[in-house]
């Protein structure tokens, strides 16, 4: 047979034994069998690796529920070992179905999670593990969103006093001991859709204590003791933006500016275009009535913005912004008070601008503004049958001009340093009897400023000049008054200026500030009513230096400060005014274990004309001591000592100590303390002239003393 021939000669040479060779020879061939078939199928191994392909969309969102299915481009063989699903760190092998050349796992009771999720399959090999396949797929949150954020936070705050005692003849408070509770939630919610964005945010507010209630200066004992702060609700989608609740509306200066309430706004943005449209309350409000803050027509402001970047490559440029406005007021009375509830209406509009260079060099900018305010033409409240003249409306105009310049930027001067100057000039004028109901302005003044700031290496200062003026109108019955205002100051740090590199730190840095301001009529108005005596004339002058130093860990401060009044109105030459401080500050600290300051200093306030002085004299000692994680020691000591011209000193005296402990027993997921815990004991003594009994002895003291011990927590909830 041809099959012997595969036989090797070694065996057939054994023919006296021909069962045991036969034997022989066939295992032989099998033998050889499997080893080719083996060599086979770890041929076919190295040259189909397994592979997985998938049909999950990577680049936009899923459902939690959707499919996982993976493709595999050989059936598995024994030898490949098993597969492992891993979805979000969480092995779903057991729920997943593995058949032929297919991995399928549909999430079932429980979802994949929301957000940035990680899909990877493992070929597990005895204890060899090795990466097939890593999917990164972004999740939808159970309601579909893409991302869903709720954010709860509660804080619980208490204060009371625990004791406290007084003198005789000081009158008792209201209550001598108390504990009141203190509450203050907020709720921020964050939802994302690929077209949107819903957030929302508001506030809560609850007192123990009716009269610490949020509206109880308006409603008295009716106010809520839990009751609503503010909140907003805003969704975005795309170039538009509409909040709902508290927002602010407006960026001119005279007509309506950053005015906020509770109401709606929409933004609208395309390019370098914004369109901005305002629904707004006329004033803050606070509680859980008018939701809206619409639903008063007599009290609420309308308006429209629409501002334009001229230069859309270089934003700032050049913009150009177009303000109208119509508004209605009414005034709002508080719980004790009664109110004419007759509305004040405007309405107007303005234009405004501003232009920079590149670099910021030149910068420009401007507006004006025209507005119509009428008073209520017939009030019933006020004139019953009376027969008044009705009151006219007024349309009135506001500009406002402002320019600043820095010719010289970052020059260096050898020997001195980087030189820096900048001029500006503002212009603003506000005409008789204008009003904007959103604005709250000085009508019937103008005001020119200029000024200009330097720095010539280590030196810096400003130098800067105003006038103001009333009566535009030039009514003659009126007084004009005109104001001059006049300030330097300048900072010197020695060290820095002369380049000092041994005991720099015992030369100071010096502080100057000058100013000079004076106040007069422009003229007598006319009709008699003004006495030469009454018309206004005066100067004040101010001067102030000051010296710094810090050598180690010590700090020194001392200050000098004297003004003067000068009075020149007629017969009152000599009515004149003059005062001065001179103070004196140490301070160290003992690194983060404790701080401590004591100043002192000497006031005077002088009559020039009646010739008499008050002096007083101060002291204040501060120390603050710390141990471990936040638990503090604070003990502040003052003393004020105050000497008329006649009779006896007046002396005061304020000790406080006050210890914090946080609550190391409830922390946060980030280990820090959820609150803390206070105890104050403060005291205050006065020795006081004895007015009783002046007439019997001028000199005669009274003394009084009070103290209060006090309590306060702070715990936050979650």
């Amino acid at each position: 047979m041809r099959w012997l021939e595969t036989v090797p000669a070694c065996l057939r040479v054994t023919r006296s034994r021909p069962t045991l060779a036969l034997a022989a020879a066939i295992a032989m061939v099998l033998s050889s069998s499997g080893r080719s078939v083996a060599a086979q199928d770890a041929s076919v191994d190295s040259v189909l690796a397994l592979e997985l392909t998938t049909t999950v969309d990577t680049t936009r969102f899923i459902a939690a529920n959707t499919l996982v299915e993976f493709a595999l481009n050989r059936p598995l063989a024994p030898s490949d070992g098993e597969l492992v699903l891993l979805v979000g760190g969480v092995d779903v092998t057991a729920l997943a179905d593995v058949g032929g050349q297919r991995l399928a796992y549909r999430p079932g009771v429980t979802p994949m999670p929301a957000g940035a999720t990680e899909i990877v399959v493992y070929q597990k090999r005895g204890v060899q593990w090795t990466e097939l396949r890593r999917l990164a797929v972004k999740v939808l949150t159970a309601s579909g969103f893409t991302r869903a954020l709720f954010g709860p936070t509660l804080t619980v705050g208490n204060k009371g006093q625990l004791a406290e005692g007084r003198s005789s003849g000081i009158p008792d408070p209201e209550r001598r001991t108390y504990q009141d509770l203190i509450i203050n939630g907020t709720l921020t919610t964050t939802h994302e859709r690929s077209r949107f964005t819903l957030e929302t945010s508001s506030n809560y507010v609850g007192a123990s204590r009716r009269k610490e209630a949020l509206r109880f200066g308006k409603q008295g004992n009716e106010a809520p003791r839990f009751d609503l702060a503010d909140y907003r609700v805003t969704l975005r989608s795309g170039h538009s933006a509409l909040t709902l609740g508290q927002t602010s509306f407006g960026n001119s200066r005279h007509l309506v500016n950053a005015f906020s309430s509770r109401g709606a706004s929409l933004a609208w943005t395309r390019g370098s275009t914004q369109l901005t449209l305002g629904a707004l309350s006329a004033a803050p409000i606070v509680g859980w009535d008018h939701p809206l803050g619409l639903d008063r027509p007599n009290h609420r402001m309308l308006g429209a913005s629409l501002g334009r970047e001229f230069i859309p490559r270089h934003p700032g440029a050049l913009r150009v912004e177009t303000t109208v406005l119509n508004a209605s007021m009414l005034p709002i009375n508080g719980f004790t008070q009664g109110a004419v509830v007759d509305a004040e209406t405007s309405a107007g509009g303005a234009v405004q601008f501003a232009a920079a260079t590149p670099g910021q060099r030149i910068r420009l900018t401007g507006g004006i503004a025209r507005s119509r305010f009428d008073n209520p033409r017939r009030d019933a409240q006020l004139t019953a049958d009376t027969v008044v003249i009705a009151v006219e409306r007024e349309t009135r105009g506001a500009r406002f001009f402002e320019a600043n310049l820095a010719p010289v930027q970052n020059h260096i001067i050898r020997g001195l340093g980087a030189v820096n100057v900048g001029v500006a000039y503002r212009h603003e004028r506000i005409d008789p009897l204008y009003r904007s109901v959103t604005a709250q302005l000085q009508a019937d003044r103008q005001q020119d400023a200029a000024d200009a700031t330097f720095a010539l290496g280590a030196i810096s200062g400003q130098l800067g000049w105003s006038s103001s003026r009333d009566n535009l109108g030039g009514v003659p019955s009126i007084l004009t008054t005109r104001g001059r205002v006049g300030t330097a100051n300048l900072a010197v740090p020695i060290a820095q200026l002369v380049h000092a590199t041994r005991r720099a730190a015992a030369l100071p840095t010096l502080t100057l500030v000058l100013n000079r301001s004076h106040q007069r009529g422009d003229a007598l108005p006319a009709g008699n009513v003004f006495r030469p005596q009454d018309f206004p004339n005066q100067l004040t002058t101010t001067s102030d230096l000051g010296a710094q130093w810090q050598v180690g860990r010590w700090r020194l401060a001392a200050r000098r400060n004297r003004a003067r009044q000068d009075n020149r109105q007629v017969d009152r030459e000599l009515a004149d005014f003059s005062t001065g401080t001179d103070a004196l500050s140490v301070g160290t600290s003992f690194g983060t274990s404790a701080d401590m300051a004591l100043d002192v200093g000497d006031d005077f306030q002088r009559s020039e004309e009646r010739g008499q002085q008050t002096d007083t004299r101060r002291l204040t000692l501060n120390a603050n001591l710390r141990r471990g994680r936040g638990t503090s020691f604070v003990l502040a000591i003052s003393l004020l000592q105050t000497r008329p011209p006649t009779g006896p000193s007046t002396v005061n005296g304020e000790q406080r100590a006050e210890l914090t402990q946080p609550l190391t027993l409830l922390r946060d997921a980030s280990g820090g303390a959820r609150g803390q815990f206070f105890l104050r004991l403060g005291r205050s003594t006065a020795r006081l002239p004895d007015f009783a009994r002046q007439t019997i002895d001028p000199m005669s003291q009274l003394r009084q003393r009070q103290w209060a011990l006090s309590s306060g927590l702070n715990l936050r909830v979650f």
